[in-house]
Protein backbone atom coordinates (compact mmCIF):
# COMPACT_ATOMS: atom_id res chain seq x y z
CA UNK A 1 0.00 0.00 0.00
CA UNK A 2 3.44 2.30 1.13
CA UNK A 3 4.60 1.71 -2.64
CA UNK A 4 1.24 3.18 -3.95
CA UNK A 5 0.79 6.33 -1.79
CA UNK A 6 4.71 6.73 -3.06
CA UNK A 7 3.28 6.19 -6.43
CA UNK A 8 0.69 8.62 -5.71
CA UNK A 9 2.70 11.51 -4.31
CA UNK A 10 5.07 11.04 -7.23
CA UNK A 11 2.45 11.93 -9.84
CA UNK A 12 1.36 15.05 -8.04
CA UNK A 13 4.95 16.16 -7.50
CA UNK A 14 5.20 15.55 -11.51
CA UNK A 15 2.19 17.45 -11.90
CA UNK A 16 3.00 20.53 -9.85
CA UNK A 17 6.34 20.78 -11.68
CA UNK A 18 4.81 20.38 -15.24
CA UNK A 19 1.79 23.66 -14.19
CA UNK A 20 4.66 26.44 -15.78
CA UNK A 21 3.38 29.93 -15.23
CA UNK A 22 3.26 31.81 -18.51
CA UNK A 23 2.31 35.10 -20.02
CA UNK A 24 0.20 35.71 -23.27
CA UNK A 25 -0.23 38.39 -25.31
CA UNK A 26 -1.42 39.68 -29.19
CA UNK A 27 1.49 40.14 -31.68
CA UNK A 28 0.36 42.13 -35.11
CA UNK A 29 4.08 41.37 -36.88
CA UNK A 30 5.09 37.93 -36.20
CA UNK A 31 3.39 35.03 -38.95
CA UNK A 32 0.66 37.42 -39.86
CA UNK A 33 -1.60 37.56 -36.70
CA UNK A 34 -0.42 35.48 -33.43
CA UNK A 35 -1.01 34.89 -29.87
CA UNK A 36 2.48 34.28 -28.34
CA UNK A 37 3.51 32.74 -25.10
CA UNK A 38 6.18 32.92 -22.70
CA UNK A 39 7.33 31.06 -19.94
CA UNK A 40 7.84 33.58 -16.82
CA UNK A 41 10.12 31.35 -15.23
CA UNK A 42 12.41 31.38 -18.24
CA UNK A 43 11.39 34.54 -20.62
CA UNK A 44 13.29 33.55 -23.30
CA UNK A 45 11.07 31.01 -23.87
CA UNK A 46 8.91 32.77 -26.54
CA UNK A 47 6.36 30.46 -28.71
CA UNK A 48 3.39 30.94 -30.58
CA UNK A 49 0.39 29.82 -28.80
CA UNK A 50 -2.23 30.26 -31.25
CA UNK A 51 -0.73 31.26 -34.75
CA UNK A 52 -3.12 33.13 -37.31
CA UNK A 53 -5.52 34.54 -34.76
CA UNK A 54 -6.52 38.21 -35.07
CA UNK A 55 -7.51 39.58 -30.90
CA UNK A 56 -8.18 42.07 -29.63
CA UNK A 57 -7.69 41.38 -26.28
CA UNK A 58 -7.23 39.05 -24.24
CA UNK A 59 -8.16 37.39 -20.60
CA UNK A 60 -7.29 34.53 -18.76
CA UNK A 61 -8.34 31.88 -15.80
CA UNK A 62 -6.94 28.72 -14.70
CA UNK A 63 -8.27 26.53 -17.32
CA UNK A 64 -8.92 28.73 -20.69
CA UNK A 65 -7.41 31.71 -22.68
CA UNK A 66 -10.75 33.91 -24.55
CA UNK A 67 -9.87 36.75 -26.32
CA UNK A 68 -12.24 38.94 -28.19
CA UNK A 69 -12.08 39.88 -32.37
CA UNK A 70 -14.33 40.98 -34.71
CA UNK A 71 -14.29 39.05 -38.34
CA UNK A 72 -14.75 42.45 -40.57
CA UNK A 73 -15.42 40.24 -44.11
CA UNK A 74 -19.10 39.35 -41.71
CA UNK A 75 -21.25 41.03 -39.58
CA UNK A 76 -20.59 40.20 -36.40
CA UNK A 77 -17.52 39.62 -33.36
CA UNK A 78 -17.51 37.36 -31.46
CA UNK A 79 -15.23 35.62 -27.75
CA UNK A 80 -12.88 33.44 -28.80
CA UNK A 81 -11.46 30.25 -26.04
CA UNK A 82 -8.85 27.55 -25.93
CA UNK A 83 -7.85 25.49 -23.40
CA UNK A 84 -4.30 26.42 -21.88
CA UNK A 85 -2.92 23.41 -23.16
CA UNK A 86 -4.20 24.20 -26.73
CA UNK A 87 -6.97 21.84 -27.11
CA UNK A 88 -10.47 22.64 -27.83
CA UNK A 89 -10.12 25.56 -29.63
CA UNK A 90 -13.32 27.48 -30.16
CA UNK A 91 -12.84 31.37 -32.02
CA UNK A 92 -16.86 31.43 -31.66
CA UNK A 93 -17.32 30.07 -27.64
CA UNK A 94 -19.71 33.61 -27.44
CA UNK A 95 -21.40 34.80 -30.61
CA UNK A 96 -23.79 37.66 -31.32
CA UNK A 97 -21.52 40.23 -30.67
CA UNK A 98 -20.63 43.69 -32.74
CA UNK A 99 -17.17 45.37 -32.13
CA UNK A 100 -15.72 43.57 -28.83
CA UNK A 101 -13.03 45.21 -27.18
CA UNK A 102 -11.70 44.73 -23.82
CA UNK A 103 -12.34 41.64 -22.08
CA UNK A 104 -11.57 40.57 -18.56
CA UNK A 105 -12.50 37.15 -16.07
CA UNK A 106 -13.13 36.14 -12.62
CA UNK A 107 -14.23 33.10 -11.07
CA UNK A 108 -17.59 33.44 -12.78
CA UNK A 109 -18.34 35.49 -15.37
CA UNK A 110 -16.67 37.11 -18.66
CA UNK A 111 -17.16 40.75 -19.24
CA UNK A 112 -16.55 42.33 -22.15
CA UNK A 113 -16.68 45.83 -23.91
CA UNK A 114 -18.69 45.76 -26.96
CA UNK A 115 -19.47 49.09 -29.39
CA UNK A 116 -22.66 48.85 -31.82
CA UNK A 117 -22.51 50.75 -34.96
CA UNK A 118 -26.19 52.46 -35.34
CA UNK A 119 -25.99 51.53 -39.40
CA UNK A 120 -26.76 48.04 -40.57
CA UNK A 121 -24.97 48.77 -43.44
CA UNK A 122 -21.58 49.31 -41.81
CA UNK A 123 -19.10 46.70 -42.12
CA UNK A 124 -17.71 45.97 -38.39
CA UNK A 125 -14.46 47.91 -37.77
CA UNK A 126 -11.40 46.39 -36.39
CA UNK A 127 -11.35 47.90 -32.88
CA UNK A 128 -8.21 49.91 -33.73
CA UNK A 129 -10.01 51.80 -35.80
CA UNK A 130 -12.50 52.28 -33.61
CA UNK A 131 -10.14 53.23 -30.30
CA UNK A 132 -8.31 55.83 -33.13
CA UNK A 133 -12.06 57.12 -34.07
CA UNK A 134 -12.81 57.64 -30.22
CA UNK A 135 -10.33 60.33 -29.58
CA UNK A 136 -10.95 62.24 -32.33
CA UNK A 137 -14.80 64.23 -30.86
CA UNK A 138 -15.02 65.47 -34.78
CA UNK A 139 -14.18 61.53 -36.04
CA UNK A 140 -16.27 60.06 -33.18
CA UNK A 141 -18.38 56.91 -34.31
CA UNK A 142 -21.96 57.01 -34.56
CA UNK A 143 -23.03 54.02 -32.20
CA UNK A 144 -23.28 53.37 -28.62
CA UNK A 145 -20.51 51.39 -26.29
CA UNK A 146 -21.95 48.54 -23.74
CA UNK A 147 -20.37 46.43 -21.52
CA UNK A 148 -21.71 42.59 -21.74
CA UNK A 149 -21.17 39.69 -19.60
CA UNK A 150 -21.84 35.97 -19.30
CA UNK A 151 -21.34 33.11 -17.08
CA UNK A 152 -17.77 31.61 -17.16
CA UNK A 153 -19.32 28.58 -19.43
CA UNK A 154 -20.62 30.97 -22.01
CA UNK A 155 -24.52 30.64 -20.87
CA UNK A 156 -26.48 33.51 -19.77
CA UNK A 157 -25.24 35.77 -22.22
CA UNK A 158 -26.38 40.12 -21.48
CA UNK A 159 -24.96 42.10 -24.60
CA UNK A 160 -26.88 44.92 -22.58
CA UNK A 161 -25.37 44.47 -19.28
CA UNK A 162 -24.61 48.31 -18.46
CA UNK A 163 -25.35 51.41 -21.55
CA UNK A 164 -25.33 54.52 -21.59
CA UNK A 165 -25.71 57.06 -24.43
CA UNK A 166 -22.94 59.13 -22.98
CA UNK A 167 -20.05 57.00 -22.70
CA UNK A 168 -17.10 56.67 -25.40
CA UNK A 169 -15.03 53.85 -24.24
CA UNK A 170 -11.45 53.49 -24.45
CA UNK A 171 -11.63 49.27 -24.55
CA UNK A 172 -10.25 47.73 -21.32
CA UNK A 173 -12.21 46.27 -18.70
CA UNK A 174 -10.73 44.85 -15.34
CA UNK A 175 -12.31 42.89 -12.68
CA UNK A 176 -12.04 41.05 -9.60
CA UNK A 177 -13.95 39.59 -6.82
CA UNK A 178 -15.64 42.62 -5.67
CA UNK A 179 -15.52 45.10 -8.63
CA UNK A 180 -16.04 45.45 -12.10
CA UNK A 181 -13.44 48.43 -13.83
CA UNK A 182 -14.19 50.04 -17.44
CA UNK A 183 -12.65 53.72 -18.28
CA UNK A 184 -13.12 55.84 -21.19
CA UNK A 185 -14.52 59.59 -21.66
CA UNK A 186 -17.91 61.15 -20.78
CA UNK A 187 -19.78 62.59 -23.51
CA UNK A 188 -20.38 66.74 -24.33
CA UNK A 189 -23.13 67.57 -22.17
CA UNK A 190 -25.15 70.38 -20.53
CA UNK A 191 -26.24 68.09 -17.64
CA UNK A 192 -25.45 65.62 -15.21
CA UNK A 193 -25.07 62.16 -16.04
CA UNK A 194 -26.63 58.95 -14.72
CA UNK A 195 -25.83 55.72 -15.21
CA UNK A 196 -28.43 52.91 -15.81
CA UNK A 197 -27.75 49.11 -14.82
CA UNK A 198 -29.19 46.09 -15.84
CA UNK A 199 -31.29 46.54 -12.44
CA UNK A 200 -32.53 49.99 -13.66
CA UNK A 201 -30.78 51.30 -10.81
CA UNK A 202 -29.57 55.16 -11.60
CA UNK A 203 -26.48 56.38 -10.21
CA UNK A 204 -25.38 60.05 -10.42
CA UNK A 205 -21.46 60.02 -12.09
CA UNK A 206 -21.02 64.14 -12.19
CA UNK A 207 -23.00 66.25 -10.39
CA UNK A 208 -21.47 69.15 -11.66
CA UNK A 209 -23.06 70.88 -15.13
CA UNK A 210 -20.61 70.68 -18.12
CA UNK A 211 -20.19 72.59 -20.59
CA UNK A 212 -21.25 71.71 -24.45
CA UNK A 213 -16.61 70.79 -25.20
CA UNK A 214 -16.68 68.73 -22.21
CA UNK A 215 -15.35 65.21 -22.72
CA UNK A 216 -14.21 64.14 -19.25
CA UNK A 217 -11.56 60.79 -18.48
CA UNK A 218 -13.21 58.35 -16.43
CA UNK A 219 -13.21 54.77 -14.68
CA UNK A 220 -15.71 53.57 -13.15
CA UNK A 221 -16.18 51.18 -10.19
CA UNK A 222 -19.10 48.80 -10.50
CA UNK A 223 -19.77 47.37 -7.39
CA UNK A 224 -21.02 43.40 -8.93
CA UNK A 225 -23.01 42.52 -5.39
CA UNK A 226 -26.32 44.28 -4.83
CA UNK A 227 -27.06 47.32 -4.24
CA UNK A 228 -24.41 47.49 -7.88
CA UNK A 229 -23.35 50.58 -6.70
CA UNK A 230 -21.49 52.42 -8.98
CA UNK A 231 -18.97 55.45 -8.46
CA UNK A 232 -15.54 56.85 -10.13
CA UNK A 233 -12.08 56.22 -9.90
CA UNK A 234 -10.10 59.49 -9.90
CA UNK A 235 -7.46 59.54 -12.97
CA UNK A 236 -6.74 63.08 -12.60
CA UNK A 237 -7.78 63.80 -15.72
CA UNK A 238 -5.26 61.68 -17.59
CA UNK A 239 -7.56 58.77 -19.76
CA UNK A 240 -6.49 55.62 -18.94
CA UNK A 241 -6.38 52.96 -21.79
CA UNK A 242 -5.25 49.46 -20.17
CA UNK A 243 -6.95 48.46 -17.13
CA UNK A 244 -5.83 46.05 -14.72
CA UNK A 245 -7.30 44.68 -11.22
CA UNK A 246 -5.90 42.58 -8.10
CA UNK A 247 -8.43 42.67 -4.99
CA UNK A 248 -6.66 45.46 -3.66
CA UNK A 249 -4.77 47.63 -6.32
CA UNK A 250 -5.70 48.88 -9.94
CA UNK A 251 -3.36 49.65 -12.46
CA UNK A 252 -3.77 51.83 -15.47
CA UNK A 253 -1.97 53.35 -18.68
CA UNK A 254 -2.26 55.83 -20.81
CA UNK A 255 0.62 54.93 -23.69
CA UNK A 256 0.72 58.22 -25.09
CA UNK A 257 2.84 60.13 -22.02
CA UNK A 258 4.47 56.50 -21.12
CA UNK A 259 3.14 56.08 -17.75
CA UNK A 260 1.45 53.35 -15.84
CA UNK A 261 -0.42 54.50 -12.42
CA UNK A 262 -1.36 52.15 -9.60
CA UNK A 263 -2.87 52.58 -6.47
CA UNK A 264 -5.61 51.36 -3.43
CA UNK A 265 -8.73 50.51 -4.92
CA UNK A 266 -10.14 51.73 -1.51
CA UNK A 267 -8.58 55.30 -1.93
CA UNK A 268 -10.30 55.98 -5.16
CA UNK A 269 -7.68 57.70 -6.79
CA UNK A 270 -3.73 56.62 -8.05
CA UNK A 271 -1.03 56.81 -5.80
CA UNK A 272 2.12 55.70 -7.61
CA UNK A 273 3.72 55.69 -10.84
CA UNK A 274 6.45 52.96 -13.13
CA UNK A 275 7.92 55.52 -15.49
CA UNK A 276 9.99 52.34 -16.78
CA UNK A 277 8.14 52.28 -19.85
CA UNK A 278 7.72 53.32 -23.54
CA UNK A 279 3.87 53.25 -25.30
CA UNK A 280 2.88 50.49 -22.95
CA UNK A 281 -0.56 49.55 -25.01
CA UNK A 282 -1.61 46.83 -22.21
CA UNK A 283 -1.95 45.70 -18.59
CA UNK A 284 -1.86 42.08 -16.96
CA UNK A 285 -1.82 41.42 -13.25
CA UNK A 286 -1.79 39.05 -10.32
CA UNK A 287 -1.53 38.84 -7.06
CA UNK A 288 2.79 38.60 -7.32
CA UNK A 289 3.51 41.10 -10.68
CA UNK A 290 2.36 43.28 -12.77
CA UNK A 291 2.96 42.85 -16.77
CA UNK A 292 3.17 45.30 -18.93
CA UNK A 293 3.45 46.08 -23.46
CA UNK A 294 6.07 48.20 -24.86
CA UNK A 295 5.13 49.28 -28.18
CA UNK A 296 8.11 51.37 -27.80
CA UNK A 297 7.52 54.02 -30.37
CA UNK A 298 8.78 56.61 -28.30
CA UNK A 299 12.69 56.73 -29.70
CA UNK A 300 13.50 59.75 -26.33
CA UNK A 301 13.02 56.40 -24.08
CA UNK A 302 15.51 53.67 -23.57
CA UNK A 303 13.18 50.82 -23.62
CA UNK A 304 12.06 48.89 -26.68
CA UNK A 305 9.61 46.85 -27.94
CA UNK A 306 9.19 44.32 -24.99
CA UNK A 307 7.24 42.94 -22.10
CA UNK A 308 7.82 44.80 -18.74
CA UNK A 309 7.18 43.57 -15.17
CA UNK A 310 7.35 44.86 -11.72
CA UNK A 311 6.57 43.02 -8.99
CA UNK A 312 3.84 43.35 -6.19
CA UNK A 313 4.30 43.19 -2.52
CA UNK A 314 1.59 43.88 -0.65
CA UNK A 315 0.55 47.78 -1.25
CA UNK A 316 3.39 48.72 -2.62
CA UNK A 317 5.19 48.20 -6.24
CA UNK A 318 8.63 47.09 -6.67
CA UNK A 319 11.40 45.29 -8.58
CA UNK A 320 10.83 46.83 -12.08
CA UNK A 321 12.09 44.98 -14.92
CA UNK A 322 11.31 47.07 -17.73
CA UNK A 323 12.62 44.63 -20.50
CA UNK A 324 11.20 41.28 -19.26
CA UNK A 325 10.75 39.96 -22.55
CA UNK A 326 13.14 41.03 -25.23
CA UNK A 327 11.33 38.57 -28.32
CA UNK A 328 8.41 40.85 -29.25
CA UNK A 329 7.28 42.29 -32.26
CA UNK A 330 4.33 44.21 -32.08
CA UNK A 331 2.84 42.98 -28.45
CA UNK A 332 -0.26 44.29 -27.21
CA UNK A 333 -2.86 43.25 -24.57
CA UNK A 334 -1.19 40.62 -22.16
CA UNK A 335 -2.55 38.05 -19.66
CA UNK A 336 -0.85 35.69 -17.50
CA UNK A 337 -1.63 32.50 -15.55
CA UNK A 338 -0.20 29.90 -13.87
CA UNK A 339 -1.43 27.38 -16.50
CA UNK A 340 -1.80 25.20 -13.58
CA UNK A 341 -5.82 23.37 -13.56
CA UNK A 342 -5.54 22.98 -10.18
CA UNK A 343 -5.53 26.77 -9.44
CA UNK A 344 -8.48 28.32 -8.59
CA UNK A 345 -7.21 31.91 -8.21
CA UNK A 346 -8.01 33.24 -11.71
CA UNK A 347 -5.23 36.15 -10.86
CA UNK A 348 -2.80 33.99 -9.69
CA UNK A 349 0.05 33.76 -12.05
CA UNK A 350 2.85 33.18 -9.83
CA UNK A 351 5.20 29.77 -9.29
CA UNK A 352 3.46 26.69 -8.09
CA UNK A 353 4.12 27.63 -4.29
CA UNK A 354 2.83 25.81 -1.15
CA UNK A 355 1.17 22.92 -2.56
CA UNK A 356 4.99 21.93 -3.92
CA UNK A 357 6.89 21.84 -0.36
CA UNK A 358 4.23 20.15 1.08
CA UNK A 359 4.32 17.18 -1.14
CA UNK A 360 7.87 17.33 -1.48
CA UNK A 361 8.75 16.76 2.54
CA UNK A 362 5.71 14.60 2.81
CA UNK A 363 7.66 12.37 -0.41
CA UNK A 364 11.12 12.55 1.26
CA UNK A 365 9.17 11.35 4.55
CA UNK A 366 7.29 8.30 3.25
CA UNK A 367 10.65 7.48 1.20
CA UNK A 368 12.60 7.29 4.34
CA UNK A 369 9.86 5.22 5.97
CA UNK A 370 9.69 2.44 3.04
CA UNK A 371 13.67 2.35 3.78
Amino acid sequence: MNRFIFLFLLICVASLLSAQPYVYWCEAGREKNSIMRADINNPTDVTVFLPNTTANFLAVNSTHLFWTWTDVNKAGGYIGRVKLDGTELEPMFISGCSNPGGIAVNATQIFWMDYVEKSTNTIPRSWKEIRQAIQVTSDAPIGYFRISRAAIDGTNVEYDFITNEYLELFGPVAVNSTYLFYSGYIKSRSTSVQQTTQNNTLQSLDPNQKTDNARDPFIYRYQLAEPHNVDTFDTDGVPIESLAATETLLFGAFHQISVIFWGKIDNEEFGGTIEECNTPSGLAVNSTHVFWTNLGQDPQLPYGISIGRASIAGDTVSEIEPEFIADCIEPYSPACTSGSQQNKDPFNCGAVGLEFVFVFFGLALLRKLLR
